[in-house]
Parts: structure tokens; sequence; C-alpha cells
């Protein structure tokens, strides 16, 4: 092959290595650990809360641990009222918002998607675990075995769709002190009637980085393994429309 011919592939073959040596250089980039990175683990589901299936566990982290109940229950001590709520396990607690069921029990803040949850929370929005870690949801008008109605409490109606949770706790591995954030999305399919009160959790899902605040309704981004197949595949195609090197003539 001739000296000239020799520097044309040397010519050619120059942008192709560039793009290689960028798609490695990507690939490394994505494989630094992300550690130090805040992020969110997000789970949809489909867990219907009712007379039938009275209780709900959530294990927001994964970890074998339950953190979180989503709860159908009697309401104390007149056993034909009914209930839902969140009870909460251990040290973790609920965003409440100040407000109470007919119980006295105080009532879970409701969060619209796209707001802010975390140690800084909106009014007079504080963390806690009601009675005996059990906070309302929502209670609607009941009716007493003595026919008297006693008018219900609570945010989450059947009218206002799912709505979110905003609940701390302290993930699987976090010896920082510092709590997680996360959230529970929940929506009232039904209250009708006492006995056909109904709920659903429709997912739930929290901020990996201790202390770090979550938006309601977050989800995860594209996974670096992701971007990387990507890449990838772009890089594929690239090539395609090239002509190959071994096409050439000598």
């Amino acid at each position: 092959m001739s000296i000239a011919r020799r520097k044309n592939k040397s010519i050619e073959l120059a942008p192709k290595i560039k793009l290689g040596a960028a798609a490695v250089a990507g690939a490394a980039a994505c494989a630094v650990p992300h550690s130090a990175r805040a992020s969110v683990i997000y789970n949809s589901v489909d867990l219907p809360v009712n007379s039938s299936q009275t209780s709900q566990e959530i294990d927001l982290d994964g970890d074998g641990t339950n953190d979180f109940d989503v709860e159908y229950a009697t309401i104390s001590p007149v056993n034909t009222e009914t209930n839902l709520k969140v009870d909460a396990e251990d040290t973790n607690e609920v965003a409440l918002d100040g407000t109470t069921n007919v119980e006295g029990t105080p009532n879970a803040a409701i969060f619209s998607s796209g707001a802010s949850i975390g140690s800084s929370l909106p009014g007079g929005d504080t963390y806690g675990s009601g009675e005996f870690g059990e906070v309302n949801l929502y209670s609607p008008p009941q009716t007493t075995y003595d026919n008297d109605t006693e008018t219900g409490s609570g945010n989450f109606t059947v009218a206002a769709g799912a709505q979110f949770i905003g609940v701390e706790f302290t993930a699987g591995g976090n010896t920082s002190g510092t709590p997680n954030y996360g959230y529970i999305e929940f929506e009232t399919t039904n209250q009708s009637s006492t006995s056909s009160l109904a709920g659903e959790v429709l997912a739930y899902a929290y901020e990996t980085q201790p202390g770090v605040s979550i938006t309601a309704g977050a989800v995860p981004e594209p996974s670096s393994l992701a971007l990387l197949a990507m890449g990838a595949v772009g890089l594929l195609r690239y090539r395609g429309r090239r002509t190959p090197l071994n096409s050439e003539k000598p």
C-alpha cells in the first residue's frame, strides 16, 4: 500500500477513533459510583385497602422490614364505624397538618404532585406518629349504633383523587442519624357508606440520601446503564451509515 493511501486511511480513521474514545470516556463516567448523588427509589403498586383487605404493608426501602401500614380499621369504641389510616412503625413518622379526626387522632397532611417533602414542611405541618403510631387518612360521615350521625373529618376524599402522604424514616444502612424522606401515593376509592369505605395505595418512593427532600410524585431518572446502552445503539447506527474501511479496493 502506498504512503499516500496509508495517510488517507489514517485521516478516515481519525473521527472514528475519536468517537470510540468518547464512548469509552462516557462509559467510564457512568461507571463512577453515584453514592454522593441524591436518587429516588420508586415502586408503582396496586394495593387495595378495604373491609376484605384490611392492611397493606409498605416496605419503602425494600430491606425486608415493614416501615408503614395503610389500614382499614374500626374506630373505637363504636365498632360500627370505620377508618382508613397509616400506621408508622418504630420511630418512623408521618407529616401531620394539625387537624384531627372524629377520634381526636391527627390527620395526615395532603401533598399535591410537585410539592416538597423534607425537614421543612409547609404551614403548621409537623411530623408525628399520632395515637399509637396511627394517623387518620379519611373518615367520612358515619352513622353510629344509635343512629346519630357523626361528621367525619380528614383530607383524603374520593373527589380529591390521588394525593401524597409525606413520611420520614431511616432507610436500611443509614447510620447518619438523619432521616430519609419519602411519600406514599394514596387514593380513597369509595366513601359511600361505612361498609364500603375503601382506598388504594398507588405508589411509594423515598430519597436515598439522608436529609434530602423528595418531590411528591417524583420518579427515578434514567439509570446510567440505560443511558450508556442508548449511546451504544447510537454508535452502532452511526457506524452503520459509514462506509466500511475494508470495502475500499487495494
